[in-house]
């Protein structure tokens, strides 16, 4: 059974989450943060929507709400343990973020994706973001959350 929860991981939770996704993401993640030190961030700056099964943390996706002033959410990560994946864990997860900006009264929700990432672009148009721009190998993709529509 898969629990879902919204800022309850310890910093040691997202990390191990983490390290056993690490090979599973598009790039691994270990070339290109320190992992423990994007832990700490994660727990201490996002919103941190959470899949669990018993005491392991299966899929997370971190958001920082934190730009109030100009109603802009921007998605950090979006990781669900190879195990479980193909369950609508991702799904849920972005759905969760997208009602909790609509909400707080966020217009905006922003993310980078790597340009030849043709699953995680297809997962993100699924949920209606579309490309909005380009920052080095990446697409910045952008949806509206200040009309409520349903996921």
């Amino acid at each position: 059974m898969i629990n879902y929860r919204i800022n309850t991981a310890s910093e040691a939770n997202i990390f191990s989450h983490l390290k056993s996704c690490d090979k599973d993401f598009f790039l691994d993640l270990t070339d290109r943060v320190d992992v423990n030190e994007y832990s700490k961030k994660l727990k201490t700056n996002a919103v941190l929507f959470e899949a669990w099964t018993d005491d392991l943390l299966i899929g997370l996706l971190a958001t920082y709400y934190n730009r109030v002033e100009d109603k802009i959410g921007y998605i950090t990560n979006v990781s669900v343990s190879k195990k479980y994946e193909k369950n609508g864990i991702a799904s849920k997860l972005m759905t969760q973020c997208v009602e909790y900006g609509l909400v707080r009264g966020f217009e905006i929700l922003r993310l980078e994706v790597a340009a030849n990432n043709i699953n995680g672009i297809g997962f993100y148009t699924k949920f209606n973001f579309l490309h909005s721009g380009h920052k080095n190998n990446n697409l910045i993709m952008e949806r509206k959350i200040n009309v409520y529509e349903k996921l």
